[in-house]
């Protein structure tokens, strides 16, 4: 059994003494999920793959919808809007999620999330900056 040792005297009362108790104490608060090394590793993964496949799977639906109606139609517009509302609501939940992620002290699916949503972000803009480079800065 653990014994509590109780310090008395001017070492009990000092600021460095209240300091490593409270160390103490927020060590023992810790999340103890992250004590293995591959349940860091797996909930980044989570995190990483998670979003692409969410977004995949209703990017995909989406676009069944699309061919399965005529461009022609009247209702290209209003899919059009559509696509710009999804993206917008799959950002939006992305941010939920990653938000949860770190209140449910499972910060490193957060961190997948985070990554994943920079990189879709870079890779635009690095083609764009690529395509400059190789054609030239004429007008637009």
């Amino acid at each position: 059994m653990a014994e509590k040792i109780v310090k008395v005297g001017r070492e009990a009362d000092s600021p460095e003494g209240k300091r490593i108790e409270k160390n103490k104490e927020m060590d023992s608060t810790k999340d103890e999920y992250y004590n293995q090394g591959h349940s860091k590793f797996l909930d980044f993964c989570i995190g990483f793959f998670g979003l692409v496949i969410i977004e995949t799977i209703t990017y995909g639906i989406y676009a069944l919808i699309i061919f399965g109606i005529d461009r022609s139609s009247i209702f290209s517009s209003i899919f059009g809007m559509a696509f710009s509302f999804i993206g917008t609501a799959l950002f939006a939940l992305a941010i939920v999620l990653i938000v949860y992620s770190f209140k449910k002290k499972r910060r490193f699916i957060g961190i997948g999330m985070i990554v994943v949503l920079v990189i879709e972000a870079l890779i635009p803009l690095l083609v764009f900056g690529a395509c400059l480079i190789a054609f030239g800065t004429g007008g637009f």
